[in-house]
């Protein structure tokens, strides 16, 4: 039997996110590490080969608290789509820049993550405060206009309440779920939403936020990793174990 070889390839910084395409890989590098510069995307073929960059659209100095850990996403259209903090950016095999969508959030909101849909997107969004922070979910169209809204209800008295940065926002069915955490103690709760008009469905309990997962149609697994404890659940549409 052969043994496999890897194929290595070096891009030069710190790999934040990958996605998978038909033909290899594209990669979101260097939103953390280096502070005089924008994110890239990468293109990389199957077969280890840089193909194609993409330097996010701003200036490194002054546009750099625009970009955070957004997620990349394929979208049915072939599009790659990373993004900002207020706007969504989808990108051609080639590397341009071919859609921009701008949403319409308010100056202290920001996206936290997202799904790209065939009509549109859903996203996940948070705006912090100290006295206030507000979470919400929307539901756009693939010109930004927005199809619903829903706050989620986050405690008045903590003041680090935000979108945890590693967790998906995930939709199977017709049941989005989301999660939300503080993130001086680590605690938050997960909320599942209808797809069609936002009505929330349930709120879990606050728990350590592990990984999350679809596990089947309208079913999901939620990941509780912290404070010497570990363990999976699976919660149905409506947050039942």
């Amino acid at each position: 039997m052969n043994d496999l070889q890897p194929i290595r390839t070096v891009l030069g910084d710190q790999i934040d996110d990958l996605v998978a395409t038909e033909h290899g890989y594209v990669v979101l590098v260097g939103h953390i590490i280096d502070f005089t510069s924008v994110p890239e995307l990468i293109w990389v073929s199957s077969r280890g080969e840089v193909l194609q960059k993409a330097r996010l659209p701003g200036d490194p100095l002054t546009d750099r608290i625009r970009y955070g850990a957004l997620p990349l996403r394929i979208g049915p259209d072939g599009l790659v789509w990373s993004g900002t903090h207020d706007a969504l950016l989808g990108f051609g095999a080639d590397g341009q820049l071919r859609r921009q969508v701008a949403l319409e959030l308010d100056s202290t909101e920001k996206i936290c993550s997202f799904v790209a849909q065939p009509d549109g997107f859903v996203v996940s969004a948070f705006a912090p405060g100290s006295r206030r922070p507000r979470a919400k979910v929307l539901r756009v169209s693939m010109d930004g206009l927005t199809r619903w809204q829903t706050e989620l209800p986050v405690p008045d008295d903590v003041n680090h309440w935000d979108g945890h940065p590693k967790e998906p926002l995930l939709i199977s069915g017709n049941c989005v779920l989301t999660s939300y955490f503080d993130v001086s103690g680590g605690f938050g709760n997960s909320f599942g939403l209808n797809l069609d008009d936002g009505a929330v469905r349930f709120k879990t309990t606050p728990r350590t936020l592990g990984n999350l997962a679809i596990s089947g149609n309208e079913s999901f697994l939620l990941g509780v990793q912290g404070y010497g404890r570990f363990h999976t659940e699976e919660i149905d549409g409506a947050g039942r174990c």
